[in-house]
């Protein structure tokens, strides 16, 4: 599948929802309109979100721009969130993936942060809507309980599944006008 219409339709997806349900949950007040872009950086009661942002270090490291940080600034606790979405069989490699790509970047914003306590959080979710074990305890770390978890994760599923059948309904059309052109 070209990657050109993964990150728009099904990594985006999947990260918005979980950005969305996050802090809709923590400031009930809040509404989202259904294509309404994240703010790079919003700031709620004790919560701060940074979106897609790059994290200058204090050392060069390679991968500086997760897809979501979540400031607790209550607990002092800052939760790294990555999203990807590869094909099924790929989940558990993807997990390790993010896991080592991100560690470099832990060990510098403990160094500029040292009152924060740091968490790697992956959402990984496949593009069938397969879901590793590991999914539910890493929403959960997200401050989700059991209902919420199970709500996020078949939201998350949908959310991936839609994204891999319009790609693919995108290319199949490219492939279909190339060849009666």
């Amino acid at each position: 599948m070209s990657s050109r219409y993964y990150l728009p339709l099904r990594h985006d997806a999947v990260g918005k929802a979980v950005y969305k349900a996050h802090v809709c949950k923590n400031n009930p007040g809040v509404r989202f309109k259904s294509q309404e872009e994240p703010e790079y950086i919003y700031r709620s009661n004790e919560f701060e979100y940074w979106w897609n942002l790059s994290i200058s270090t204090i050392t060069k490291v390679p991968h500086n721009k997760p897809d979501l940080i979540i400031w607790d600034n209550n607990l002092n606790i800052c939760r790294i969130v990555e999203f990807s979405c590869p094909s099924d069989i790929n989940i558990e490699q993807k997990i390790n993936e993010k896991m080592n790509n991100y560690a470099p970047l832990i060990r510098n914003m403990q160094i500029m942060y040292p009152k924060y306590k740091f968490v790697m959080v992956p959402i990984i979710v496949g593009a069938l809507g397969y879901i590793p074990k590991s999914l539910k305890t890493n929403i959960k770390e997200l401050g989700f309980n059991e209902v919420e978890t199970r709500k996020l994760t078949r939201k998350l599923q949908n959310v991936s599944v839609i994204g891999t059948v319009k790609q693919w309904r995108i290319l199949r059309y490219a492939q279909y006008a190339r060849a009666y052109s």
